[in-house]
């Protein structure tokens, strides 16, 4: 009993030392944890300052690169500017050399329109001359037909007033017979048919509102055609009056002398003579109408000279104003190849910076 209390006490002496060994021990870890976390608070602390002198060079070096790019900028525009007052002086001279060319269009045109105003003038004036001279002669010729006219109805009333003076010394049996045989005869019923032809053509008046509505070269055409056709039935009824007369004096048993149908036959063609001579007249005044068309032709030719170079300065405004798009084009072309070079530059090389 007594070995085993002795082990026991031996066995817990070596218990006591050892758990006084791991006690030390553990104090001795102690401290060494205790330093490790002021060494760690340290650690810390150098880490913070770190930290904050990073962002102090961060924010040098920002403001170095804002510097920098300011400083770039300024640059640019230096040189963006010396390129824009040398565009400026070229687009300055490029204008002045239109200016002067439209300058020297828009002083030609009035001047070559003046010329050509003063050439129609001319030859207006020149062609209203020749037509008053021409107008002047053939009023006088109208004049003299008219007169003809007058003395050769003045003979014929004359020849006539005497005839009937003496067919009144007749008797009334042989003027009696005479008018049957005329009333029967188919020389009379021409005449009436003619009568009423010419009635009809007098019924064929023109209605003055169809004459308002009329142009000028159609009243011209008709005035012309209506004369026309009175001087054929003036012919006609002179050709019919001198059948007739013939005739009756045939028929009443009474004979004209000789001399007195060479004396009609002359007036006849007094009458035919006159009648073309008028004629002409017409046909000349159909000639003066298409002179009158040549005036007009002229003066349409005039307004499209006048259309023309309204286009022509259009047209030359149209290509002004292109040209101007094509020096904006070229200027900003040329803005656009400064910024690429600038870009290009050293300012903007890795290195540089």
């Amino acid at each position: 009993m007594e070995r085993l209390e002795l082990l026991i006490s031996e066995s817990l002496g070596s218990l006591k030392e050892r758990l006084e060994l791991l006690i030390s021990e553990n104090r001795h870890l102690r401290d060494l944890l205790a330093n490790k976390e002021r060494e760690v608070q340290c650690l810390s602390l150098q880490v913070s300052e770190a930290a904050e002198k990073m962002s102090e060079h961060s924010m040098a070096e920002a403001k170095l690169l804002k510097t920098t790019a300011n400083l770039k900028s300024a640059v640019e525009d230096a040189g963006i500017e010396a390129l824009f007052v040398e565009d400026l002086k070229l687009s300055f001279n490029r204008w002045k050399k239109w200016l002067a060319q439209d300058f020297k269009a828009d002083i030609e045109a009035p001047v070559m329109r003046n010329c050509i105003w003063s050439i129609e003038e001319n030859n207006r004036d020149r062609l209203y001359g020749n037509k008053n001279l021409n107008w002047h002669g053939r009023m006088e010729e109208i004049s003299s037909l008219r007169e003809e006219l007058d003395t050769i109805s003045k003979s014929l009333l004359r020849e006539e007033v005497d005839e009937e003076s003496n067919n009144h010394k007749k008797g009334d049996s042989s003027h009696h017979k005479v008018l049957n045989n005329l009333k029967s005869s188919p020389s009379l019923s021409l005449m009436s048919s003619s009568t009423s032809t010419s009635t009809s053509s007098s019924l064929w008046e023109v209605d003055v509102n169809r004459l308002t509505h009329m142009s000028t070269d159609e009243l011209k055409s008709y005035l012309t055609k209506l004369k026309r056709s009175h001087a054929s039935e003036v012919l006609g009824l002179t050709e019919q009056i001198f059948s007739l007369r013939r005739e009756f004096f045939r028929e009443g048993g009474s004979s004209l002398p000789s001399k007195k149908s060479k004396e009609f036959d002359m007036l006849r063609g007094r009458i035919s003579e006159v009648i073309t001579k008028l004629d002409e007249v017409l046909v000349e005044k159909e000639e003066v109408a298409t002179c009158g068309n040549n005036e007009e032709s002229l003066s349409g030719l005039k307004e499209r000279l006048e259309l023309l170079i309204s286009e022509n300065h259009h047209l030359r405004d149209l290509l002004a104003n292109k040209d101007r798009e094509v020096e904006v084009a070229n200027t900003e072309r040329l803005k656009a190849e400064l910024e690429r070079e600038l870009l290009r530059s050293p300012f903007m090389s890795p290195s540089w910076k």
